[in-house]
């Protein structure tokens, strides 16, 4: 339950009437925004909640994104993930697993955590609708049955920057359970805010490369001095 919530963007709760707004050009500038913009630092604060009208949360995470050109670093709780074009590297430092992970070719790329995929969206809602929250815009989504994970999606965003400040899941049934509790099912809403939104900050070069966590020697990796006691899995493709 809790990775397919990761990095996603959403929310719910009015009627689906119609659209004032033009969707498709309100999200091509979000995403120019976020691919147009070289360096940029955000914190999130992920909550979630076991039902669709509950304000006490039941589960929170909180993380940070940061951009680096075409590359992007996460961190959240036990995890940090590098994402490039050519590769990603992801560290677990709860069970001390690092792997290495190539791409099979070399692209230019929206990191999914900064870009919204409307095709996706369109193709598979329903419905969707505009309306004006104070100062910030809104577009829901009501999903096709059969839709995974998620019956209603959405996002905030201000219509200024066009950058995203929360974002909403109302999910599926499904388990909701933590830490090795007996199963417990629940159709559960998600509910992400992005905050500290910096887009000059400084930033180490090596910081959103393999080199902040491996060495390497000719066609191998290690892991560096720092992650010892860590076990590396190259993947190959």
């Amino acid at each position: 339950m809790r990775n397919n919530i990761k990095y996603t963007l959403a929310i719910l709760g009015l009627s689906f009437v119609g659209v004032s707004q033009d969707l498709k050009s309100d999200i091509a500038a979000i995403n120019k925004t976020y691919r147009e913009t070289s360096k940029m630092t955000l914190t999130f604060e992920l909550n979630m909640f076991e039902n669709y009208s509950t304000q006490k949360i039941y589960y929170t995470e909180k993380g940070i994104i940061q951009k680096n050109g075409k590359n992007t670093f996460h961190k959240f709780d036990d995890n940090e993930c590098i994402n490039t074009p050519e590769y990603s590297v992801m560290i677990d430092r709860e069970e001390k697993e690092v792997v290495y992970a190539p791409k099979k070719v070399t692209f230019d790329y929206d990191d999914p955590a900064l870009a919204l995929n409307l095709d996706s969206l369109l193709l598979m809602c329903k419905a969707h609708a505009f309306k004006k929250i104070g100062e910030l815009y809104s577009y829901q989504f009501i999903m096709k049955e059969g839709y995974p994970d998620y019956s209603q999606i959405g996002f905030y965003f201000d219509p200024k920057t066009h950058f995203i400040q929360k974002i909403i899941y109302y999910c599926n049934e499904d388990d909701i359970s933590l830490h090795n509790e007996d199963e417990k099912y629940s159709k559960s809403r998600v509910e992400i805010n992005y905050k500290d939104i910096n887009t000059k900050p400084s930033f180490n070069s090596s910081d959103f490369t393999y080199e902040k966590y491996l060495v390497k020697s000719g066609n191998k990796f290690e892991l560096k001095s720092s992650l010892a006691g860590y076990h590396l899995t190259v993947l190959a493709f």
